[in-house]
């Protein structure tokens, strides 16, 4: 005798084998993502764009801000000392009345003494070369009561001259001159006498 399944009994066996379908497999869902997740830590960049870790752009690697210029010291002065071509280039004036005559004179014009070119032979001959600018006096200068004399630790003694002055007109003139000095002398005083004033011109024997 055939004993029979309930109708009531069979029909959850029928569901559940309906639901795993012809292969016997199930179907997952998978897991939907939340707000959480998509904002974690790890996923954020930073603010600068650079990999955690390594400095931005904006900063050297000390941490210092990068476009911040270091103020480059201030140079010291440079302590004293003749500069360069600064020996005997010192000029003299002396002012003459202008005019041809005592009584005719109006005014005054400057009359300008440089000292140039100064060197030492060796053997104890200094040369040099003074040099004067006449203006324009409407008249020549005369020099013949010019005096020029060379001073050291020992004491003046005489220029000498090949051409020495007598007169100029208006213009530029140059007159080669030397002095006798000891041999091995370092400084040396120039003085030239016009006119009644005092011009000295100083410096180290080149």
């Amino acid at each position: 005798m055939r004993r029979h399944i309930p109708l009531l009994l069979s029909l959850p066996l029928l569901l559940a084998f309906t639901a795993c379908g012809p292969e016997g497999t199930v179907a997952v869902e998978e897991p939907v993502s939340t707000d959480q997740d998509q904002e974690s830590p790890s996923a954020t960049p930073s603010a600068s764009g650079a990999p955690a870790g390594e400095p931005s752009a904006d900063t050297s690697p000390d941490g210092a801000p990068k476009d911040t210029p270091e103020e480059a010291p201030e140079e010291a002065p440079s302590s004293g000392g003749t500069p360069d071509g600064a020996a005997f280039s010192e000029s003299h004036s002396v002012s003459f009345p202008v005019g041809a005559y005592e009584h005719e004179y109006e005014g005054e014009a400057d009359v300008v003494y440089t000292v140039a070119g100064v060197s030492s032979s060796g053997a104890g001959r200094v040369d040099f070369t003074l040099e004067v600018e006449v203006p324009d006096l409407e008249r020549v200068l005369g020099f013949g009561n010019l005096e020029a004399v060379c001073g050291t630790g020992a004491g003046e003694v005489a220029v000498e001259s090949t051409d020495p002055p007598s007169e100029a007109e208006a213009g530029s003139h140059a007159f080669p001159m030397w002095c006798d000095v000891a041999p091995g002398t370092e400084e040396l005083r120039i003085i030239i006498r016009h006119g009644g004033e005092e011009m000295v011109f100083d410096g180290p024997v080149g």
